[in-house]
């Protein structure tokens, strides 16, 4: 059950993916009208095989992208192994785990990723922005796995635009949409 007047989230945005190269939530989208922010990823397909798909923040509406960030990854694969990972200086935030993402039939990506706050309206101007996300893919050797992953931008500034795109090549096809939980 939602409060009345907030709690819950709204769908905002849903974008087809069709060969392309990524996927950016604007300022738009990231408003003070929500507090946080949910990313659904179904279906996602890569053109390239063994790829890591990821996320990256902007702190002005996607001039650049931030370059560094802290991660910890924690999976676990259907041929029994482990698939754990952690960084504390990273160019992006990976979504899987220690193996790519295949391309072959059948291999995708599916993902809830939740962004905690990136606009800074909790009084956490002093924190950086994290998101949480479990992550069900196909790697490229065919295995089913499962990731839970948090990560972090190393920055305290407000993030307006988020972007998903893969480590390299497009994204073939699947959906991806974004909802908001408002502030009350």
């Amino acid at each position: 059950f939602a409060d009345a007047g907030g709690g819950a989230f709204t769908h905002l945005l849903t974008t087809t993916a069709s060969n392309s190269s990524s996927i950016a939530f604007s300022s738009s989208y990231i408003t003070t009208t929500y507090l946080d922010y949910m990313i659904v990823c179904s279906g996602i397909k890569s053109a390239s095989d063994e790829v890591y798909p990821r996320l990256r923040f902007s702190t002005d509406n996607a001039s650049s992208y931030l370059s560094d960030y802290q991660e910890v990854r924690h999976g676990r694969v259907s041929d029994g192994n482990q698939t754990n990972s952690n960084a504390t200086t990273t160019s992006s935030m990976s979504l899987i785990g220690g193996s790519g993402l295949g391309n072959s039939t059948g291999e995708l990506f599916n993902s809830v990723i939740t962004i905690f706050d990136p606009l800074k309206q909790s009084g956490t101007t002093d924190a950086r922005t994290i998101f949480t996300a479990q992550t069900g893919y196909l790697m490229n050797s065919g295995y089913s796995t499962i990731v839970n992953v948090c990560s972090a931008n190393k920055t305290n500034t407000a993030v307006n635009n988020i972007l998903f795109e893969m480590s390299s090549g497009n994204i073939t096809s699947g959906k991806v949409s974004l909802y908001g939980r408002k502030l009350s």
